[in-house]
């Protein structure tokens, strides 16, 4: 990593106390081992200063053969596999009928019991202002299942041994029609835009099959931004998804070489799992998942 890398890395974090910047590994490190809701927005504000960065900042070169990825970035390449090889239709595969279906809508200390009043304290408290229209848009949502249908929803809120709070949006549909459309918004917004009714990964995957992986597209803005748990020792995208998970899963289809270079900004952690890296219910995985 050159000098003027190094001094804009540490630019991107001079008002971010949770965060800093490893020179020597050349990651972004976060030391706590537990953090609250407000500062995991502190991670999302450098997410998207890596995201849009101008020269792009890239992270140490991690060969694609030395890559693990956790639940959400596994799930999204056997997309790719499901779809022509099994022959699956896009509504039937394991990640538009299972993973997307979950969503992110708080965070508790760690280890704290999780009561039923605490699930409608922290729904009644999910901010109206502040973050971005989606967000606003779900927690609008959430809330008014909260008047209509409590028990309903409480029920379909949970929360994992790490904090991490979530809501399965298909178990609430079941009851309310209409968070289907928020629902639909948040995960289905590209295909609703381009009118197609599949992932983006399908083009990446056949983009990288047919002209190689290109570091320099690779690398384009907007950039592609991982996270690394110390714990588990496994790599998520935390934007860019399409272009990593295309990657990892073409190398595990032997498509292309193990010393394929990935060089990605990181942030680093210590804990497990953060809400995208929460896998379901294990009778809900399918047979590649299990190992979670």
């Amino acid at each position: 990593m050159t000098p003027n890398n190094i001094d804009l890395s540490k630019a991107l974090v001079i008002d971010l106390p949770l965060i800093t910047f490893d020179e020597e590994g050349g990651v972004f490190t976060i030391s706590q081992n537990d953090i609250s809701w407000e500062e995991y927005e502190q991670i999302y504000v450098l997410v998207e200063r890596l995201r849009w960065s101008n020269p792009s900042i890239v992270g140490p070169d991690v060969k694609v053969s030395e890559i693990e990825t956790d639940y959400h970035d596994r799930c999204l390449g056997r997309y790719h596999y499901q779809r022509f090889i099994e022959g699956r239709a896009h509504e039937n595969t394991c990640w538009i009928s299972i993973n997307v279906n979950t969503i992110p809508i708080g965070k508790i200390e760690q280890g704290k019991l999780f009561s039923i009043n605490d699930k409608i304290a922290l729904i009644k408290n999910l901010p109206g202002n502040g973050l971005d229209k989606l967000f606003r848009e779900q927690s609008q949502c959430i809330k008014r299942a909260l008047d209509v249908a409590p028990k309903e929803l409480l029920d379909c809120v949970s929360c994992s041994n790490e904090g991490w709070v979530t809501l399965k949006y298909d178990d609430l549909e079941k009851f309310l029609p209409w968070p289907r459309k928020i629902r639909y918004k948040s995960i289905r917004s590209w295909e609703k835009f381009r009118g197609r009714n599949y992932e983006r990964i399908l083009d990446v995957v056949d983009s990288i099959e047919q002209q190689g992986w290109k570091p320099e597209l690779a690398s384009s803005i907007p950039s592609a931004v991982l996270g690394y748990s110390t714990k588990t020792k496994r790599y998520i995208s935390l934007t860019g998804r399409h272009r990593f998970s295309a990657v990892t899963y073409l190398y595990g289809q032997g498509k292309i070489s193990g010393d394929t270079v990935i060089n990605y900004p990181t942030i680093r952690y210590s804990w497990r799992r953060w809400h995208h890296g929460v896998p379901n219910q294990v009778e809900q995985l399918c047979s590649e998942c299990k190992y979670l």
